[in-house]
């Protein structure tokens, strides 16, 4: 069932992973070839095949991993792939231990409804984030530029610090890379890191 996280079954297991799903298309006379499928995450990183053909491919499926956890992702299925009857898709999973790795909910069906429901995931994982980046920068400079100007006023600073590592820790939500880290769990490492020190930053001001 999903959403699955493999620890539960092969705990400490780093690699790939391939999840099947059968499902039937043309039930009720709809047209072939009238679908989407919407997948809500793949952590890390993936591939998608419709029966015989390759749908999408994440850029990098060996380390430093491609970052789909926080990924909507969307495609109408092409007439040319979806067969009357059974169909199958198979996902590759490629994930790290200790990093819940495993597939989100998958949903097929129409794809106006699906587009509908993907856009408010997208606004909701990846939007919001961006938006409390902006500001969070922003007020962060600002505060910066206060203590600048009167290093005296030592609560501008650290306000400045809790800012800047909160949008350390915070981009970790839109990254697609673990770039400028060589793996996965360095850039997990880096991030905790972050929250650390953003934590710590705050009780000081």
């Amino acid at each position: 069932s999903l959403p699955d996280d493999w620890n539960s079954r092969w705990p400490e297991y780093s690699g790939a992973v391939w999840y099947r799903i059968d499902w039937r298309h043309g039930c009720g006379g709809a047209p072939a070839g009238q679908a989407a499928l919407a997948v809500e995450s793949i952590v890390m990183a993936g591939e998608i095949h419709l029966n015989d053909d390759l749908l999408w491919r994440d850029a990098s499926l060996i380390e430093p991993l491609s970052r789909s956890w926080n990924m909507p992702r969307y495609w109408r299925l092409p007439q040319s792939s979806v067969r009357d009857g059974l169909n199958t898709l198979w996902i590759r999973v490629t994930g790290v231990a200790g990093q819940t790795p495993g597939l989100g909910p998958v949903h097929l069906g129409e794809p106006e409804a699906l587009l509908r429901d993907h856009e408010m995931r997208e606004w909701r994982n990846r939007t919001l984030f961006l938006v409390n980046l902006v500001i969070s920068a922003t007020l962060g400079a600002l505060f910066f530029f206060l203590w600048a100007m009167q290093p005296r006023q030592s609560s501008h600073g650290w306000y400045a610090l809790t800012a800047l590592f909160w949008v350390l820790f915070c981009a970790n939500v839109l990254t697609i890379s673990p770039w400028p880290f060589g793996t996965t769990l360095m850039a997990a490492r880096a991030n905790t890191v972050a929250l650390t020190l953003h934590i710590a930053c705050f009780c000081l001001f």
